[in-house]
């Protein structure tokens, strides 16, 4: 007791943050399974981690005994919160982490931590100040270790491919990088176009940093030497854009040397290699969806499908996709192979979203394919409507369904229960389940089991795989949902698909979906859609749960899915 009194006084700094990580892991999870603790609860946690690290800076370098044992401990407890269900929140976790193994004199396991994100930076889900931290570190931790091929062989392209994507603060970018950059290419690699600018920009950047206080003359000296280290990189950079058609962040796995053979942009459509790489780490189901219109219209310009790169876990909602490569983000991926790499975690709709929020007026798929370099005009050519195709295993799974469903005579409605973010569920929805089954074949889908009416008529989806949930529902008459995955899901295979929209834009989300009907409570509620996130409570309840969304009521749902049903008849419905 006396030594946890003493540990309090004297380390005041790391009980707050201890105390700060057992509130987050007691949090627990929310009904979709997903952690109730939020970004901003992680950053206000990363930000004291911050300060820690700055204060003991000194202390980790000179190898204090308490506080490195007192950063590990901190480090094993950041490790074991939900903090990676936020990817953002998550890399600045770990590029923390790795400055404070880099403090202690721990290079290779700093390296460890973060070799993976820098290998396959189409796998970080920051910004680009984010993948510039982690380069850097990438590069000091090889250079501590004397790995100096390495450091040539990566300093100049990701320093040229990360300068090409700052909008700010291009200068702090430059003097970061400089003494990677006057590493000297071994004579067996071929070197970085202009690498000799490079190094010679980066030795006067040193130089200028040298040495303690001197007159006023050399001071000048020092500061003309580092203004023209800045000015020669920065024309070596620009001079390389001409040289070096498309250049990509160098990666210790892709084989030097190797000549791979040369991609043209447009193919013949058969069998060839993807010019185009498009890439998305982060997000759900629903936007990768909102994704596949912008794919396909890049398919049909270049005549050459895309190589699409998504967490493994999403693969099987797009293998049927004709326009498309699947890759797993998870894993290595030579970016040398494409000529162009579109890096859709710097997501274009979210930008927008918030810059423009509450006044929202283009969908998602207009904003991802803007992304893709995609206009309005090649959409119109293409098609504006999400994409989605099922295999021999699913159609199976759908002519069961279907079986069973004019066995007993009724229409078949399925209905996704929850959002993964809770301000968007509807509150009546159980009672809603319960009385469409009087009417109709009922399929509840969710990732875990929770409790529905006991009745004949509804068919729990509760645990199923991902290719399982999507057959189900494809087999679907009409499919009823909150603003989720599935809604999308649902409208790509055209049936009609009511979204029950309260903080979010349901006219703007389904703006592209063919058949979509929007129940939405803008008459009395002047305040929809006012586009808050779950960090932010309902401007009129003043709690977490949406006054919109609780106002939309079950008898106008009822009624709209039996309008739905009977203008969907099925003897007219497309065969899967």
């Amino acid at each position: 007791m006396a030594n946890e009194i003493l540990d309090a006084i004297d380390r005041p700094d790391f009980r707050t943050i201890r105390f700060m990580l057992d509130r987050v892991s007691q949090l627990g999870h929310t009904i979709s399974g997903y952690p109730i603790a939020r970004p901003r609860d992680f950053s206000a946690i990363i930000v004291e981690f911050g300060g820690l690290l700055q204060r003991h800076q000194r202390l980790l370098e000179a190898g204090h005994r308490e506080t490195v044992s007192d950063f590990l401990d901190v480090i094993e407890k950041l490790d074991a919160t939900d903090m990676r269900a936020y990817g953002g929140e998550a890399t600045a976790c770990r590029i923390l982490k790795a400055r404070a193994l880099i403090a202690m004199g721990r290079a290779g396991d700093a390296l460890a931590l973060i070799e993976h994100l820098t290998e396959c930076p189409y796998s970080i889900e920051g910004g680009i100040d984010q993948i510039a931290d982690l380069f850097e570190l990438d590069l000091k931790a090889r250079l501590s270790l004397g790995r100096l091929d390495e450091v040539a062989r990566l300093a100049a392209s990701r320093l040229d491919w990360t300068y090409r994507r700052m909008t700010r603060n291009k200068t702090g970018l430059i003097r970061r990088f400089a003494a990677f950059v006057t590493v000297p290419s071994p004579e067996h690699m071929q070197p970085y176009p202009m690498q000799s600018l490079l190094r010679a920009g980066g030795k006067l950047i040193i130089a200028s940093g040298c040495g303690g206080r001197k007159s006023v003359r050399k001071q000048l000296v020092k500061k003309l030497r580092r203004w023209s280290g800045q000015l020669l990189i920065r024309f070596a950079l620009k001079i390389s854009r001409s040289a070096v058609e498309s250049t990509m962040p160098g990666q210790i796995g892709s084989v030097p040397g190797n000549k791979l053979p040369p991609l043209t942009w447009r193919g013949d459509g058969v069998g060839e290699q993807p010019a185009i790489l498009v890439s998305r780490a982060m997000g759900g189901l629903g936007d990768i969806t909102m994704m596949t219109p912008g794919l396909r219209a890049l398919c049909k310009r270049y005549n050459r499908k895309v190589a699409f790169a998504i967490p493994r876990k999403f693969h099987a909602a797009f293998e049927g996709n004709p326009d498309v490569v699947l890759l797993d983000s998870e894993s290595f991926i030579d970016l040398r192979q494409y000529k162009r790499w579109i890096n859709l975690a710097l997501c274009p709709a979210a930008r927008y979203e918030s810059r423009v929020a509450p006044l929202v007026r283009k969908g998602r798929v207009e904003l991802f394919a803007r992304g893709m370099g995609i206009g309005r005009k090649a959409l119109d050519f293409s098609g504006w409507h999400p994409v989605s195709a099922l295999d021999t295993g699913q159609s199976e799974i759908i002519a069961t369904i279907r079986s069973l469903a004019k066995e007993r005579g009724l229409p078949v409605v399925g209905v996704q229960m929850f959002s993964r973010e809770t301000y968007r569920d509807y509150p009546h929805l159980t009672e809603l389940i319960e009385r469409l089954a009087d009417e109709a074949l009922v399929m509840p889908i969710h990732t875990t089991p929770v409790p529905v009416p006991d009745h004949p008529n509804i068919i729990p989806v509760f645990g199923k795989s991902l290719k399982e949930a999507i057959a189900m529902v494809a087999a679907s008459d009409v499919f009823l949902s909150v603003d989720s995955a599935f809604y999308h899901t649902a409208a790509a295979f055209g049936m009609p698909t009511i979204g029950l929209f309260g903080p979010t834009d349901g006219r703007t989300c389904s703006a592209h979906h063919p058949n979509a009907i929007v129940l939405q409570e803008r008459r009395r509620l002047h305040c929809v859609p006012c586009w808050r996130n779950e960090d932010m409570a309902c401007h009129i309840t003043g709690t977490m749960e949406s006054a919109c969304l609780a106002s939309i009521q079950p008898d106008e749902v009822l009624e709209t899915v039996r309008s739905a049903a009977a203008a969907y008849l099925l003897d007219d419905r497309a065969a899967l």
